[in-house]
């Protein structure tokens, strides 16, 4: 039998940014997880997240919402259920569209506990046993956890 864990993420508190609020979801106190981090994010109109370059692997899955995601200089127009995948050292910056709001999973994952003998898409396949490419769609249905 599975042992699931329901995280009731309305009972979880929100800490304020100048980059949106976000709440752990994923970590050591809450689950038990030692080498991963979950957080929920939430951007309103004119905030904009910074996913700064770090030696870990990054997951960024757009929840609800639609803005847009500046990767490598480009600006790309995103809606919910598309997301994008970090590599160490890779950055990106995601803001909400002007009069809209963006609920994010944001996922880290450090360098260490990823398939570091593999390329990038073994890194991905890690992370959610998932294949992602940037700006990919992924469906609620497909992760394997649940949350509120």
């Amino acid at each position: 039998m599975p042992n699931t864990i329901f995280i009731d993420t309305n009972k979880l508190q929100r800490k304020q940014t100048p980059e949106g609020e976000f709440t752990e979801i994923l970590n050591n106190e809450l689950v038990g997880a030692k080498n991963v981090l979950g957080m929920l994010r939430w951007l309103k109109s004119g905030e904009t997240f910074k996913a700064d370059a770090s030696p870990k692997h990054q997951l960024i899955y757009l929840m609800e919402g639609k803005g847009k995601i500046n990767l490598e200089n480009k600006d790309h127009e995103v809606t919910k259920g598309m997301g994008i995948y970090l590599g160490p050292s890779e950055t990106a910056t995601i803001s909400a569209a002007a009069g809209a709001t963006l609920k994010l999973f944001h996922l880290v994952v450090p360098r260490n506990t990823a398939l570091e003998n593999g390329t990038r898409a073994k890194a991905r396949d890690y992370i959610l046993g998932l294949r992602l490419t940037r700006s990919c769609g992924l469906s609620r249905e497909n992760l394997p956890f649940r949350f509120r």
